[in-house]
């Protein structure tokens, strides 16, 4: 996409040019810290621990996930034991299939309050 760009002599290189080269997709999705919204924390706020609704939310807080891996987990997706989310699949417009991206296909670290509310 940026290629016509850098190779037109508008600058001396494509800082992104190497990025595949130093990503390794198969790794588990790391997450130093928890940034959550202040819409999320006023939805999570509002509902009851017992409001299936809040889990959800919970799960998009926490696990940084796009709506249609969120709508498309199944629960032989979630590891209980290894606190674990397979993200395996993706829900748009009701079609299943696979998530938006090779880098999708990822384990992703479960809470253990967001794995007590599932």
């Amino acid at each position: 996409m940026y290629g016509p760009f850098f190779h037109g002599g508008n600058t001396g290189s494509n800082p992104v040019g190497d990025a595949n080269k130093i990503l390794d997709f198969h790794e588990p999705a790391v997450f130093l810290h928890d940034p959550i919204s202040a819409k999320r924390q006023k939805a999570l706020d509002v509902l009851t621990p017992e409001d299936p609704l809040r889990t959800m939310i919970e799960l998009d807080a926490f696990a940084g996930l796009r709506r249609g891996e969120l709508i498309g987990l199944r629960w032989q997706d979630v590891d209980f034991e290894s606190l674990t989310l397979h993200i395996r699949r993706s829900v748009v417009a009701m079609v299943e299939g696979a998530p938006k991206t090779e880098a999708s296909l990822k384990d992703v670290p479960l809470d253990a309050q967001t794995a007590e509310s599932l």
